[in-house]
């Protein structure tokens, strides 16, 4: 059963701009990953600072694979910095 990835960054303001390119620069290293069905990157139409990844996983296998890849770890701590809160990271199953 696939598994659906939501990842919620927060940048402050300051920092808007380098946050927006780090996590753009990570769409293609994702939807490589094996496992990876589908990876966009959404801004929330009412807080520009609030960037989303939306993601499908062929399986829990699959994500821990990817969130143990040391490129996204690095990503990650690099991207922390900059952010004005944690970041969110929920995972999700279809009901319907």
């Amino acid at each position: 059963m696939s598994l659906h990835v939501i990842a919620r960054f927060v940048a402050r303001q300051e920092t808007l701009l380098e946050v927006r390119t780090q996590l753009s620069d990570l769409v293609d290293t994702i939807r490589e990953d094996p496992g990876c069905i589908q990876c966009q990157l959404v801004s929330d139409r009412n807080n520009e600072r609030a960037f989303l990844f939306v993601e499908d996983w062929r399986d829990e296998k699959a994500l821990e694979t990817h969130l143990s890849d040391p490129e996204v770890i690095r990503a990650v701590e690099q991207v922390a910095p900059l952010l004005a809160e944690n970041f969110l990271l929920d995972g999700y199953t279809i009901v319907r």
